[in-house]
């Protein structure tokens, strides 16, 4: 036997060992070498096998992993048998991957593999074994691949799953954390083919006809043989973030002191600075940003880098000219705005809105992110060296101040990074040749890693900013700033538009019957957004108003978490798998994606908090250190207490370890779904309540109780309860949504909490909606007895 047949049979052993031999021979395999060709009877009646292609007859199928009942039973999230005691590792993986590969190219004469490399270009590709539900055909579970991984930024290590075949999210700490999450990466030989003739993940683009795709035909693995020759396969990567460099450079920000903008913090890079890390085997490559903190001071040689904040530019006339289209101002609430062209960013978002209106897929970039858009400019560096938070100052010194500008803020750095991975072949055509480089993203936590954006487009209308465009549908360049350190040529062109496009295999015949999701993470550039203001997992920039547009990450916010804060009180903003925070802020856009009360926050002081209290149950900041809306009693008058986005800071939210990125994990797809769902039904059944001047406090899940009511569910204080006796008639005896909605005509003002606001109400609206197929029921609340 030659290598590949003995690592293979001594595979099949450990899997013996590992107690999967009696979970394969109920489909007629042995779990032996001699019959892994055999044609089985595969049973699709069990979960997980049910989602197996109905063309795969064997446990090896030549060249194609997807239609390999052993690589499908090993890498299906579904199929999890009682007594294994063998996971297979991503070792394992790789290994039979390119064994699999082999069986069908290594057999081929010299005559044969010429031919079938001629118009075939080796390209580095993330890929995936995705369920049914998630490949672009939805016929059966399938590898899907693209240009572009997605990995994303932690404060613990990266940890592999193979009962769940994925990488875990949430540390096993308990400390609210978030898990770095790696890419996996491979080499395939691919064909160029038009978009009309490739399956792809998402909404096919306008143009997509005249632009290539990559389609990957077979993997390539250190060691394989092909028409005789042996593959020699060496990867590597760069990474680099120059985010704080370009706020100097691009958006002119002035430093307060001297410091060395080609070094940290301005400028990391993964071939000088210790920020990346990669395990590679001899057919893939994962790889990862290095656990750090979401976001911390940036500092030089021991010194806190500072800078001068600029002024308000539209300070003197800003009420009348911010409702005028030239409106565009340098802050955003109370946070700076920089690294845009100022007399086109109003133009940009005008002529994008007119597309949007005719439907259009088309989009303008007038307006590029050069540096990172909004900064916090809330922290200063006092004379002795403390940080001072202006965020506690009088209401009237505060506006001024920041208005005003000239101190000296704090920079702040985040660990979001981007790269490309690389990777050399020998013995492939003479001489050694680079394949086509993958585009890297070390980008921001995903708060929601169980729900996509491509899982929620039946909803777009309800996000009356930004929407659940995915990165997979994006058709612009990658940072065109990437470049060779041998060769100094850039690693993209200008004129490769599908770089983060996901591909498959063109399927022919039956859909397999299963389709069930589950709860695994991924890496592919479907669960990223595409760009908007600026963005969540990427933005664009360009050098100038006539050269090309281009994805990078370094106009995302500075840090990310600034950013975080404002995407999410815009109704969740672009990516709309995201958190929605807008009635924790009182956003007039209203909120999409709704999320409870426990989810934003339950304050000691609301009505569901002094219960909870009595209980001896804890309260606990929201997912992003807030407190959620709740109503209370202010001088006689019914009020709304809730978070000022002014005040709001989720930099000092985080220093103090109050944001969770546990609180919304739990949230899967078919939950998303419905809260979408049903929301969106009632908007537009209450059109009355669909003003600017109306608000959704509190929205509560309520579990299945036959014989309670929901009353105890029910964020109201007692007096209101006590004059409303007919609350306690509803009933969800499968559980269900409970509503308040509230409507108010008076300005609010501040409250003895500088960092909350109130809201006078007129009138409150209870709504409850069973899970079951029972009515809803709608509920008008009194005020007064």
């Amino acid at each position: 036997m030659d290598t590949q047949a003995d690592w293979f049979n001594h595979f099949l052993f450990r899997l013996a060992d590992g107690g999967w031999r009696q979970v394969f021979a109920h489909h007629g395999w042995p779990l032996t070498y001699e019959a892994r060709l055999d044609k089985l009877t595969i049973d699709r009646s069990i979960e997980g096998f049910d989602e197996f292609s109905l063309q795969g007859k064997r446990a090896i199928e030549p060249g194609d992993p997807s239609l390999s009942l052993l690589y499908h039973a090993l890498m299906h999230p579904g199929i999890v048998p009682e007594g294994i005691t063998f996971w297979p590792t991503l070792e394992d993986i790789d290994s039979l991957e390119n064994y699999i590969y082999s069986q069908e190219y290594a057999v081929l004469n010299t005559a044969e593999s010429e031919a079938l490399l001629l118009g075939l270009t080796p390209v580095v590709m993330a890929y995936e074994y995705r369920v049914t539900q998630r490949t672009p055909h939805r016929l059966h579970a399938d590898l899907v691949y693209s240009r572009t991984g997605v990995g994303r930024v932690g404060t613990h290590l990266p940890e592999y799953s193979a009962q769940r075949r994925c990488f875990n999210t949430e540390p096993d700490d308990g400390s609210g954390g978030a898990r770095v999450q790696p890419a996996r990466y491979g080499v395939f030989l691919c064909r160029e083919e038009l978009g009309g003739n490739v399956t792809m993940q998402g909404k096919a683009h306008s143009g997509d006809s005249r632009r290539f795709f990559y389609v990957p035909i077979l993997k390539l693995f250190d060691g394989m043989v092909i028409g005789g020759k042996t593959i020699g396969l060496n990867f590597s990567h760069f990474h680099q973030s120059d985010k704080l460099q370009r706020m100097m450079t691009r958006a002119k920000l002035r430093l307060n002191g001297e410091f060395d903008l080609q070094a940290p913090p301005f400028y990391y890079r993964s071939d000088r600075d210790d920020i990346a890390e990669a395990s590679g085997y001899s057919g893939s490559f994962i790889v990862w940003r290095k656990p750090q903190v979401m976001c911390r001071m940036a500092q030089q040689q021991g010194r806190i880098a500072t800078f001068i904040v600029p002024k308000e530019n539209l300070r003197t006339l800003k009420k009348w000219l911010a409702k005028t289209p030239l409106g565009y101002n340098n802050r955003r609430y109370t946070t700076l705005r920089t690294g845009q062209f100022l007399s086109l960013a109003a133009l940009d978002q005008a002529l994008n809105r007119i597309l949007r209106c005719f439907k259009s897929d088309k989009r303008v970039f007038l307006s590029p992110r050069q540096s990172g858009e909004f900064t916090n400019i809330r922290h200063v560096l006092d004379e002795n060296g403390l940080i001072e938070d202006l965020n506690l100052l009088s209401p009237s010194r505060f506006k001024e101040k920041l208005s005003q500008g000239g101190y000296a803020a704090v920079l702040y750095e985040d660990p979001i990074a981007e790269g490309f991975i690389q990777a050399e072949i020998t013995g492939l055509r003479g001489a050694a040749l680079k394949a086509k480089a993958a585009y890297s993203l070390m980008t921001a936590p995903d708060f929601m890693p169980r729900v996509g954006n491509i899982d929620i487009y039946q909803h777009e209308k309800l996000f009356e900013v930004g929407g659940p465009r995915a990165l997979c549908e994006g058709r612009l360049p990658v940072n065109l700033r990437l470049f060779d350190a041998v060769t100094g040529q850039p690693i993209f062109s200008r004129c490769e538009q599908t770089v983060t496009a996901i591909t498959a295999a063109a399927r022919q015949g039956d859909a397999a019957i299963g389709a069930k999701d589950y709860d695994n993470s991924h890496y592919m550039t479907d669960e990223a957004s595409d760009i908007f203001a600026p963005g969540w997992d990427v933005t664009y920039t360009r050098e100038s108003l006539f050269s090309p547009a281009y994805y990078h990450t370094s106009g995302l916010g500075s840090p990310f978490l600034e950013d975080v804060k404002l995407c999410a009180a815009a109704n969740g903003m672009w990516p709309a798998a995201s958190p929605d925070a807008a009635r924790t802020f009182r956003r007039k856009q209203g909120t999409a994606l709704t999320l409870t009360d426990e989810e934003l926050g339950v304050s000691p002081e609301s009505a569901l908090g002094q219960r909870q209290v009595a209980a001896e149950h804890q309260c606990s900041n929201g997912w992003d250190g807030e407190y959620g809306p709740y109503i209370t009693r202010c001088e006689n008058h019914w009020v709304v207490n809730y978070s000022s986005i002014e005040r709001s800071d989720y930099i000092s939210n985080y220093e103090a370890d109050k944001i969770d990125f546990t609180k919304l994990r739990k949230i899967d797809r078919h939950e998303a779904d419905r809260r979408l769902s049903v929301y969106g039904e009632l908007k537009a059944q209450l059109k009355c309540w669909n003003s600017g001047h109306s608000w959704l406090v509190s929205f509560v899940v309520v579990p299945p109780s036959p014989d309670e009511g929901i009353v105890e569910w029910l964020n109201l204080p007692e007096p209101l309860l006590a004059i409303n006796p007919a609350l306690n008639t509803l009933k969800a005896p499968s559980g269900g949504y409970v509503y308040l909605f509230a409507k108010y005509s008076m300005p609010n003002e501040g409250s003895g909490d500088l960092k909350r606001r109130i809201q006078a109400i007129d009138e409150l609206l209870c709504i409850c909606v069973p899970h079951n197929k029972e009515d809803k029921m709608v509920m008008p609340l009194a005020l007064s007895a």
